[in-house]
């Protein structure tokens, strides 16, 4: 099962904490391709710290995670072809379990969208900063045009709405 995991990172200083190395070591053996987006101008020794990643990209601190993740896929031209695609973010320390186990619990629910935590906030939906979702969603066209259409919103609780909740209304609605 060929997966994509995109990791999107921001430090004010251009590090890459031992956490976020952590979390790249924890996604590297279940990714077959490891896409880290930052915002941050990361300083060499940082640099350094992604040896293991496929592809990193910096862009402009705008839009948020969801606009950093938007970005590693749209640079990965081939991303609905992929079987599972991972989206993390660096504002937790994790995951404690083997990655390979998230996805293979994932893979036994029949969920075809995974995260590590529900959230019934607003509405019911996962907390975006671990995510996972199956070829059913990858391949359904109004999640691809959801990711390829969305412009960066420097709002936190418009990107909440739109993307967040928006993403889990797409999840919900086009099933």
């Amino acid at each position: 099962m060929a997966t994509l995991a995109v990791l999107v990172h921001y430090d004010p200083h251009g590090l890459i904490a031992d956490h976020v190395r952590h979390t790249i070591d924890a996604l590297r053996p279940a990714a077959d391709r490891l896409v880290f987006v930052t915002t941050a101008d990361l300083a060499p020794p940082a640099r350094a710290r992604l040896d293991t990643v496929d592809e990193a990209i910096v862009r402009p601190n705008t839009g948020y995670d969801f606009y950093s993740w938007r970005t590693g896929l749209l640079a990965t031209t081939d991303w609905p072809d992929y079987d599972r695609l991972i989206l993390a973010n660096d504002s937790c320390i994790g995951p404690l379990a083997p990655t390979a186990d998230l996805m293979a619990h994932m893979t036994t629910t029949g969920a075809n969208a995974y995260g590590i935590t529900i959230s019934h906030q607003y509405l019911t939906h996962l907390q975006s900063y671990f995510m996972a979702f199956t070829p059913t969603v990858l391949h359904n066209p109004y999640f691809q045009t959801f990711w390829q259409a969305m412009p960066p919103i420097d709002d936190r609780e418009r990107v909440i709405d739109d993307y967040e909740l928006g993403l889990a209304r797409l999840l919900t609605d086009t099933h």
